[in-house]
């Protein structure tokens, strides 16, 4: 029985395999191939259709003709742009001068600016330098207690590296209760001299 089953679905499968393959030749047939639908398809693809002498000769001249009109538009082209450029030049000449006839009056009027401007600087400066500040150490103050004191005053930038230049030379032992005038922009040492007492 088994092989009866077998046999029906093997004639089944190749009566319908044969049925498909008919149909599919049909509609080739319908299809017109003409040369012409050949040379479409062969140009979708990317194919070049070959070139008898004649029909080349053609092409050639055309495109010798389209490479003489491209040449002659660009030698205008260039003629038009060293027109353009000759005036732009005469015009940038012009207005150069014009420039440099205010850059010479402001330049002038700059350089007696600056020069007041570095006399009040070099004045601000000395201010400075001969300022003053008055601090007061209290018993019980750390060195880092003292150096933020200096930061806030304005006598020192940076708290961390005045108090480990106490540290490592020794001052931040020996810093003594009492008050003090220090210069604005004295160095480290000229500071830890003053704070412990040595001048």
């Amino acid at each position: 029985m088994k092989l009866n089953y077998f046999l029906r679905g093997l004639g089944t499968g190749i009566l319908f395999c044969a049925i498909i393959l008919f149909m599919a030749n049909l509609t080739d047939r319908n299809k017109n191939v003409s040369e012409e639908y050949i040379r479409e398809e062969a140009k979708k693809l990317g194919m070049v259709e070959e070139v008898k002498e004649d029909d080349l000769s053609k092409i050639l001249d055309q495109d010798s003709q389209a490479n003489k009109s491209d040449v002659a538009k660009k030698e205008d082209t260039q003629q038009e742009n060293s027109e353009e450029k000759v005036s732009t030049e005469a015009k940038t000449e012009k207005t150069t001068e014009a420039v440099r006839e205010t850059t010479e009056e402001k330049t002038t009027e700059e350089k007696t600016t600056e020069k007041a401007t570095e006399t009040k600087k070099k004045e601000e400066e000395k201010k400075e330098t001969n300022k003053q500040v008055t601090i007061t150490i209290k018993s019980g103050m750390y060195s880092n207690v003292v150096a933020q004191m200096l930061k806030e005053k304005g006598v020192i930038d940076d708290v961390n590296k005045f108090d480990n230049y106490l540290n490592k030379h020794g001052y931040a032992n020996r810093i003594v209760v009492g008050t003090y005038k220090i210069k604005i922009g004295a160095s480290y040492a000229e500071i830890a001299k003053i704070i412990v007492g040595e001048k």
